[in-house]
């Protein structure tokens, strides 16, 4: 009997080491960040890639720099310490810009106000699920601000989130939204991959009835076809004026 259970738990060890939790980090070099911009006032339109170009110290403190990769530019650093990602531009202060490690439930302050009773000032993990892509599951959590609760915002542990590489939350006057993340060439995740979690649209939003086919920029399954602006159907960027 002894040697049957030891023979079990030698055939289980492996099984129970591949579906334990493994953190993916943020901040990897060769990782590429690719952002579409489109501006539906103007029309202008173009994509953004962003990559980790060699390590800098600033006040003891060690960051990887975050470069253009067209044109080489480096407009801010990033650093990840347990499963917080600080970011901060050259000549501001770090601020955190994801949590990986907030579950369900979890809420916590985006900037300190007054009283302490601005809705807009603290945000709150509604879900967590996850995606898989390929061979890769990526945990996803849905963090919404609390005055923006009937609005998806999904961040992807190891990707990032939804719009530009250094907002986590859809901001006035943002027209980046994230296209495709790689790593050494070999492409981790996109914008469409968003669409696969079981969190969009939930708590607040029922699934029913969401066609399938057509999505936001952000990757979000839309309720019906907009009656104007940007919209993905079957694959394809429709523009309604």
């Amino acid at each position: 009997m002894r040697k049957y259970l030891l023979f079990t738990l030698f055939v289980l060890l492996p099984s129970l080491s591949i579906c334990q939790e493994i953190y993916r980090p943020f901040l990897e070099d060769g990782k590429v960040w690719t952002y579409h911009y489109y501006n539906d006032f103007t029309g202008k339109e173009f994509y953004k890639a962003l990559t980790i170009k060699g390590d800098t110290i600033i006040a003891d403190k060690s960051y990887k720099t975050i470069a253009d990769v067209e044109t080489g530019r480096t407009e801010y650093v990033m650093r990840e310490e347990g499963k917080k990602v600080y970011s901060k531009y050259l000549d501001w202060d770090e601020y955190v810009l994801y949590d990986f490690g907030l579950n369900v439930g979890d809420s916590f302050k985006l900037y300190d106000d007054d009283n302490g009773t601005d809705p807009s000032a603290r945000a709150t993990v509604v879900s967590v699920d996850t995606i898989v892509v390929g061979n890769r599951a990526f945990r996803v959590m849905d963090v919404r601000p609390n005055d923006m609760m009937g609005w998806s915002n999904l961040w992807v542990e190891g990707i990032g989130g939804m719009y530009s590489l250094t907002a986590n939350f859809l901001a006035v006057g943002n027209f980046y939204n994230f296209s495709i993340c790689q790593l050494d060439g070999e492409t981790l995740f996109t914008w469409k991959d968003f669409g696969t979690s079981g969190i969009i649209g939930q708590p607040q939003m029922s699934n029913k009835g969401i066609s399938s086919n057509i999505y936001d920029i952000q990757g979000r399954r839309l309720m019906e076809q907009p009656r104007k602006g940007v919209y993905i159907r079957d694959g394809r960027k429709v523009v309604v004026k």
